[in-house]
């Protein structure tokens, strides 16, 4: 699905308002350059096998949403799966798990720059050095290395087991190894494995909280009837500080993400909850029920406002929902299928 508008958002919410059906979409001027700091990009990973990944961009100053930003800038699709996209420099690095490629285009816009070729399932990717960057993958049981310059691969990291996202802090790289229990403590310049922190099955989901502190969210495994849950560990000793298992694994989907000042954890479990980082204990309430929604991905701006992405069916246009700072509705939008992220520009 290519949409080539942009269209304000519709101000709905079914507790508050009904749905103003008659907002016309408003053309995008073809050249339009969008300002760092006033958006976020949202990745719609589209229908496996399909090709039909999307990125739409909303300004969040003047709550806008510009439809599949990459298409109109370059007239021709993303490929297949969406996966993840990472902003350094600039340079937006779009990862395209079964197509096996990251395609690099201008941050500002999304116009095209390049394309690395080669790769197998690739998941995450992390600049970890001025011209290197890792990517993570599901099936190769390795972590590619990425010349980001010459863009090529220029060597891999074996692993053994499907890797997911990664974090950096000093010289050393922080992996989540979802094929497994632990998260890899890995050399940045040498790549090789100096720890190794067992944790909870399935991990996931990687950041570092205001204290230095690293979160991690794991998923455990549905087969063997494990749940998922949190943990805060101490990225110098490398011990787990705390762990906060869940009582029951109730959404689709395992995601965690801290807001902007690195004070809270957002993640979802079924429902949306809001966690200080240094609580002692899960919260007992969540901020947002889900009530019957597939909440697939959480977000949080630095002025405070949430997004939450809702796959509605898996095969349909995704719709997210917007919250204002002090938590009140503000409004419904809808972006490509499967929206699994929203990416600060």
């Amino acid at each position: 699905m290519h949409f080539k508008y942009s269209i304000l958002l519709l101000a709905f919410f079914s507790l508050v308002t009904a749905c103003k059906d008659d907002n016309m979409p408003v053309p995008i001027d073809p050249g339009e350059v969008f300002e760092p700091g006033t958006g976020k990009y949202l990745i719609s990973e589209g229908l496996f096998q399909h090709g039909n990944s999307s990125i739409d961009f909303i300004n969040m100053e003047t709550f806008t949403i510009h439809r599949n930003v990459y298409f109109k800038q370059n007239e021709q699709a993303i490929g297949d799966i969406l996966q993840s996209m990472y902003i350094h420099d600039e340079t937006a690095y779009l990862v395209v798990n079964n197509s096996g490629k990251i395609i690099v285009t201008d941050a500002s816009n999304l116009a095209f720059k390049g394309k690395i070729n080669g790769l197998t399932s690739p998941r995450y990717f992390l600049p970890v050095s001025e011209r290197e960057a890792w990517v993570t993958a599901s099936f190769s049981g390795n972590i590619a290395v990425i010349d980001m310059l010459d863009m090529e691969i220029i060597g891999e990291i074996e692993i053994g087991a499907w890797t997911e996202q990664m974090v950096k802090q000093g010289d050393e790289v922080f992996v989540a190894v979802a094929g497994g229990s632990e998260v890899l403590v890995i050399n940045a310049t040498t790549r090789t494995i100096s720890s190794r922190i067992q944790v909870g099955t399935g991990p996931v989901e990687l950041d570092f909280d205001l204290d230095g502190n690293l979160w991690l969210m794991y998923q455990g495994d549905y087969s063997l009837g494990t749940t998922g849950g949190l943990m805060k560990i101490d990225p110098s000793s490398k011990e787990v500080l705390q762990e906060f298992p869940f009582a029951s694994n109730d959404g689709v989907s395992a995601r965690m993400v801290l807001n902007p000042l690195r004070t809270h954890i957002y993640y979802l479990n079924g429902d949306v909850f809001l966690m200080d980082r240094e609580a002692t204990s899960l919260p007992e309430e969540p901020i947002k029920r889900a009530n019957g929604a597939l909440y697939y991905a959480p977000d949080m701006d630095k002025g405070g406002h949430v997004l939450i992405s809702d796959a509605v069916d898996f095969t349909t246009a995704s719709t997210f929902e917007l919250r204002m700072a002090d938590g009140s509705p503000y409004g419904i939008g809808t972006t490509g299928i499967n929206c699994n992220s929203f990416v600060a520009y």
